[in-house]
């Protein structure tokens, strides 16, 4: 009879044990052991409850992730609080986005939405086929109309030809706006460039910065406006410009 013993590998290492060869480890060694990212929040809250947990928009979502875990153990769950947010607009910063006539409302909108606003509001040419759009629906109601009282058959057709051609002038708006793009690259890039610096790889800036730097440029005045404004128990996201 042949016995198969099944071993995991710690990742891009050679070490190599067995189910029960890691619980005696465990057992033997348990210093040596920590929980991981998934882990993490059960672990804490079994060696330290909490009766809530306070943290931003992300982890707080990360944490509405771990219910169903911390059911499956038995283990409260506390009661998330989302704290408010701060966003710091350096002075480089607030000058290209007043030079390019951005407001702080960019910040919240997803990139493309800001280059195509941008763009349609700084080109010679209207680039909305809106106002034809409209013109062209109440032409089309009238032959549909026309069309049904000779043969209501024919209604469906005039309907399918009008879906065409408004799938038509999307597109073509779509190329124009993407030709505008062009025409308008370097203002372009400096909006792509504020935004990166502003929400690095697309999100807050809070998840990749910290205090250190604007501490450095302020100092103790800096933590001191901080406690004195903010109320982290509050939702509000704060905007700070130098």
């Amino acid at each position: 009879e042949i016995v198969r013993c099944h071993r995991s590998y710690i990742i891009n290492t050679k070490i190599k044990f067995t189910k029960e060869e890691i619980f005696t480890e465990v057992d033997k060694n348990p210093l040596t052991f920590s929980p991981n990212v998934i882990m993490r929040p059960l672990y804490q809250e079994v060696i330290l409850p909490n009766l809530a947990y306070i943290g931003g928009g992300g982890e707080i979502a990360y944490w509405l992730e771990r219910k169903e875990q911390f059911e499956h153990f038995n283990v409260p769950f506390p009661m998330l609080i989302r704290r408010n947010s701060v966003q710091l607009i350096d002075k480089g910063s607030q000058q290209k986005m007043e030079k390019l006539g951005l407001d702080f409302s960019m910040l919240f909108e997803e990139e493309d939405t800001v280059l195509r606003n941008y763009v349609e509001a700084n080109s010679e040419v209207e680039l909305s086929f809106e106002k034809e759009q409209a013109e062209l629906d109440l032409i089309f109601d009238q032959i549909i109309t026309k069309t049904g009282q000779v043969d209501s058959t024919l209604e469906a057709s005039v309907a399918s030809q009008k879906a065409q051609l408004f799938k038509a002038l999307d597109k073509l708006q779509t190329r124009l706006v993407r030709t505008e793009k062009k025409n308008q690259e370097t203002a372009i890039n400096q909006i792509k460039k504020v935004r990166e610096k502003l929400l690095p790889g697309g999100s807050l800036q809070e998840r990749y910065e910290n205090f250190i730097p604007s501490y450095l440029r302020h100092g103790q005045g800096w933590i001191d406006f901080l406690v004195e404004q903010l109320n982290p128990l509050e939702k509000d996201f704060w905007i700070l410009t130098e």
